[in-house]
């Protein structure tokens, strides 16, 4: 089994997508000849999602209706261009994309920076006070907000 030390450059953090995959489009079909592994899990309000999940890459797609991308997960491993992702902090998220805002969300990561220069794309800390306290990043996430078909 091949693995990775770091992912191959096309996966990406960019706006609305990581790769060829983009949030509120079909999942593409080059998807399944990696042999993803299909699970259920949970979502927001502890709502059940269907997600694949990419183990070579690690990432994980979150299905609306089976066949369109609700959401992203990219592991630790993935950056978006300017080098930002899981472990980074708030300042070098301000240096990398300038403008962001803090949203307080539920449990269990409490605080979501967003940018926009990366749309659909948030970065969850545990809360916003450890985000201004020079926290890091706990999740990245990718989330199909409009529930516009493409």
């Amino acid at each position: 089994m091949l693995v990775y030390s770091t992912p191959p450059k096309e996966w990406t953090i960019l706006p609305s997508r990581v790769g060829k995959i983009q949030v509120g489009h079909i999942v593409p079909l080059s998807v399944f000849t990696q042999r993803p592994t299909f699970y259920q899990g949970m979502y927001a309000d502890n709502l059940p999602e269907i997600v694949l999940h990419l183990q070579k890459a690690d990432i994980k797609i979150g299905l609306e209706y089976l066949i369109f991308v609700r959401a992203i997960y990219p592991g630790k491993d993935i950056k978006t261009e300017q080098n930002t992702g899981t472990g980074s902090t708030l300042k070098e998220l301000k240096s990398a994309h300038g403008t962001l805002d803090l949203y307080h969300i539920p449990e269990p990561y409490m605080c979501s920076v967003t940018t926009p220069t990366l749309p659909n794309v948030y970065f969850q800390f545990t809360s916003c006070d450890d985000a201004k306290m020079n926290g890091k990043v706990a999740r990245v996430i990718l989330w199909w907000r409009d529930h516009k078909l493409a």
